[in-house]
């Protein structure tokens, strides 16, 4: 069987589709460390539009953002299992590669006259 695509572009989908993933996980690893979505800079508990968590600021003691923190397994997040300072690193690694993926189509294409 004669392959539709030439094999740059099948190359580069397959690593849009991981970094992708990898993307995401990343992601969730970063919103696991703090699970509030803010519009302003002040973070003030009870003011965020969106949150991903059903904990409630104790009344009793002095509440911190580290509190809130939740671990996946590294299954779902990259890395997982507590290593919530880690995530923005494979979080923003993976966007530089995935931007380079991006980058090296069109010189790929131009090259083999597709474009």
């Amino acid at each position: 069987m004669i392959p539709d695509y030439p094999l740059w572009l099948r190359v580069t989908h397959s690593f849009n589709f991981l970094f992708l993933s990898l993307l995401v996980r990343g992601g969730l690893e970063i919103l696991s460390a703090h699970p509030r979505l803010y519009w302003n800079d002040h973070c003030t508990p009870g003011t965020e539009w969106l949150k991903f968590t059903n904990k409630q600021q104790p009344k009793d003691r002095l509440w911190a953002a580290s509190d809130e923190e939740t671990s996946f397994p590294s299954s779902i997040a990259l890395p997982g299992h507590d290593n919530l300072g880690l995530g923005p690193h494979w979080h923003f690694l993976t966007d530089f590669l995935w931007l380079l993926t991006g980058t090296s189509r069109p010189s790929s294409s131009r090259q083999n006259g597709a474009g």
